[in-house]
């Protein structure tokens, strides 16, 4: 999956999630600042996981701590 796909699927997911239009998110702003506490940090990294069926750490977004990051880490058979 490419570092596009990724970001896209976490702008939406977030965007559900925080009730907001996923032109709203933005993907240079940390998780933190998005509202992501750490519940919600712990359920995206499970999602993340199963959307693209491989292990990943449960600190996986502190560890990248912004959309962009974290999707560039994990695209192109990255991380």
């Amino acid at each position: 999956m490419t570092s596009e796909e990724i970001e896209a699927w976490l702008v939406s997911r977030i965007a559900s999630e925080l009730y907001v239009a996923p032109d709203d998110v933005d993907v240079r702003t940390p998780f933190a600042e998005l509202g992501i506490d750490s519940l919600i940090a712990m359920e995206l990294a499970q999602e993340l996981e199963a959307h693209l069926a491989r292990d990943l750490p449960v600190t996986i977004l502190f560890d990248h701590p912004t959309i962009e990051r974290l999707a560039r880490f994990l695209g192109d058979g990255g991380g």
